[in-house]
């Protein structure tokens, strides 16, 4: 049954969009009755976007999430904390995973920096996301099914002058595609066993 699952899973994380990363499939992180999300999507450098799993119980926040997948497994997630007069507040610089990497540092050779978004649930369209432009993952609040991503854009602060982008990260394919490839990756399991 758990080579099914992973089977299925590779399935429905590669029927991303042809016009974005391909969507493939990272690990899990912590225990708990409630599952948040990531997508890290390396699309700006021609890469692919990976789905990370976090389980938990009572209240957590994005930080919480990056740092539990940072420590869980192969995920990089190249952070800093700074203090503005409150609390720590995490800072991302990029992410490394799977043989992708992208820290810029402050900004990359084309003015990239990672951009911060949100859903409430599974993103199946571009305008599921949300922009977090006014703050970060340590202010961001997890709710069960919910998924935080983050893409590289171009900074809105470049020393290249260059306009500022703002795409969001990778979307998740439609439970309609879902359910047909559950059924043809079921399929495909019953005739392996046979």
């Amino acid at each position: 049954m758990k080579r099914f699952t992973s089977l299925v899973t590779l399935m429905i994380c590669l029927t991303a969009s042809a016009a974005q990363a391909a969507l493939l499939p990272g690990y899990s992180a912590g225990i708990g009755s409630n599952t948040s999300h990531l997508i890290i999507d390396f699309g700006f450098n021609s890469g692919d976007a990976y789905l990370f799993d976090y389980h938990y119980d009572g209240t957590k926040t994005g930080e919480d999430m990056l740092l539990a997948l940072n420590t869980a497994g192969p995920l990089v997630v190249d952070h800093q904390f700074f203090n503005f007069g409150g609390s720590n507040t995490i800072f991302t610089n990029g992410f490394s995973f799977n043989g992708e990497s992208s820290i810029p540092v402050f900004e990359g050779a084309n003015g990239e920096s990672w951009t911060y978004w949100g859903s409430a649930a599974a993103p199946q369209a571009p305008g599921d996301w949300t922009f977090f432009n006014t703050f970060g993952p340590t202010d961001r609040v997890l709710s069960n099914g919910s998924y935080d991503g983050f893409y590289l854009n171009i900074s809105p602060f470049n020393s290249q002058g260059l306009p500022a982008t703002t795409n969001p990260p990778a979307t998740v394919p439609e439970p309609g595609s879902m359910l047909a490839l559950a059924s043809a990756g079921l399929l495909l399991v019953r005739r392996r066993s046979a």
